[in-house]
């Protein structure tokens, strides 16, 4: 009975020990479970913090863009300045290349940075420029590098946009000729759809920088408050000089026009660009460049793919119809002040339509300006007069935020925004419109 006993005791004990067991790795497991959900709650709390310090570099480039009043816009400006820092252009190699950092700003235990392009900066890929279909193979050819493969890579993109495009040298990544689009790129990511191109997830690599689907301006006179009396349309606005009247051209504020010069214009019409204005009797290259940022050849309210040549990088330029390297390079030159402008005009923060009334020339001349650049006269700048600009509407916006500890990053996130700064029919600014907006995880610990 003894023995009976003790063996009893000596099973109690196994199961008491089992028991125990269980009991201490339920614990264990519970304790583990709560770690993991206290690490993901922390993760998704950090993932939320990240989100809206990148939110808030968003609102802060917007409000910046809401508050720039100026007349043009150049990288000298706040909206340019304020989240860049270490800005270089490298105007002694043939590309001129452009590099700065985006500047972080601190906030809690995170922060974000912004970097602000404008779009105006780049080639609309959604746009034909020149006189036929073989310019804008030429201008993507020199953006795409300039080489066999770039030329390659310049079919495909025309011929995943272009309607009724059939070239047997093009498919698409999938190997299926129907892929073929047949209208305009939705996003500037789309384009890693075409055969042959690779910028990567981030849209900012490689050519992608001087791309774009987004460049709009307003056809209207680079300085609202333009006195347009006696021409048929508001002040600030342009007038289309196909069918403006005699007296309506006589009446444009540029000075020594005259009834004579305005109906030479008028023998000289219809015109297809504003610079070629230039050609009738009696517009001189220094009258032709009041008149650039006073008339317009048809009544849109916006042109598409306009280049800011005060933004714009030297790939952006070089690309452009007939625009070409040394063009290109001396504009950019003449931006650094590294050389003085026809007039003798020599300053680091050169701005083209701002230069012309800061140096006592009659009034600010807008886009007509760039004629002032060396090389660049009213001959060629018939070619590409109504792709140039002095002033943005639309803006790339990426912000990344961060959840810091100490040199630790616990979550990364980005939003990517397309910007439109509207304007009410005053000239004053209107809402900002939100044209495009992606959000990415980059990191997630």
């Amino acid at each position: 009975m003894k023995k009976e006993i003790q063996d009893k005791r000596g099973i109690a004990l196994i199961m008491a020990l089992w028991i125990m067991t269980i009991l201490v790795m339920m614990a264990a497991s519970f304790t583990f479970m709560m770690r993991m959900e206290l690490r993901l709650a922390n993760n998704s709390y950090h993932a939320v913090q990240a989100r809206y310090l990148a939110s808030a570099g968003i609102d802060a480039a917007i409000a910046k863009l809401r508050a720039d009043t100026n007349e043009t816009d150049s990288l000298h400006e706040d909206w340019f300045t304020t989240f860049s820092e270490n800005f270089s252009c490298d105007t002694s190699v043939a590309e001129c290349p452009m590099s700065w950092d985006d500047k972080w700003f601190s906030f809690g235990k995170g922060g974000y940075s912004v970097h602000l392009v404008d779009e105006s900066s780049m080639m609309n890929i959604n746009v034909d420029y020149g006189e036929s279909a073989d310019y804008s193979l030429e201008s993507l050819y020199y953006l795409l590098g300039g080489n066999v493969a770039a030329e390659q890579k310049a079919v495909n993109i025309k011929d995943y946009r272009d309607s009724g495009s059939a070239s047997t040298t093009y498919r698409t990544r999938s190997g299926n000729e129907t892929d073929v689009k047949d209208y305009d790129f939705d996003t500037i990511r789309e384009i890693q759809k075409v055969k042959d191109i690779n910028v990567g997830e981030n849209p900012l690599e490689n050519h992608a920088c001087d791309l774009s689907i987004y460049s709009k301006n307003k056809n209207h006179c680079m300085d609202r408050d333009v006195d347009m009396t006696g021409t048929g349309v508001s002040d600030g606005e342009r007038l289309n000089i196909n069918t403006a009247t005699v007296d309506e051209i006589d009446a444009l504020p540029v000075a020594l026009l005259g009834p004579i010069t305005a109906q030479n214009i008028i023998n000289e019409r219809p015109y297809s660009q504003v610079g070629e204005v230039g050609g009738a009797d009696g517009v001189a290259d220094t009258m032709l460049e009041r008149l650039a940022d006073v008339i317009k050849v048809s009544d849109d309210d916006e042109i598409e793919g306009v280049i800011n040549i005060n933004t714009a990088t030297y790939w952006s330029l070089r690309s452009y119809y007939k625009i070409g390297d040394v063009k290109a390079t001396n504009i950019i030159k003449t931006r650094m002040g590294e050389i003085a402008d026809k007039e003798g005009v020599q300053k680091s923060d050169y701005t083209y339509g701002k230069e012309a009334s800061s140096t006592g020339r009659t009034g600010g001349h807008g886009r007509g300006e760039i004629m002032n650049t060396d090389e660049i006269g009213e001959s060629s700048f018939d070619d590409y007069s109504d792709f140039v600009t002095v002033r943005s509407d639309r803006f790339r916006i990426v912000s990344t935020g961060k959840v810091m500890r100490d040199t630790e990053t616990l979550a990364e996130r980005r939003i990517e925004a397309t910007v439109d700064r509207d304007y009410h029919d005053d000239g004053t600014m209107g809402p900002i419109k939100i044209l495009y907006w992606s959000e990415a995880v980059l990191e997630y610990d």
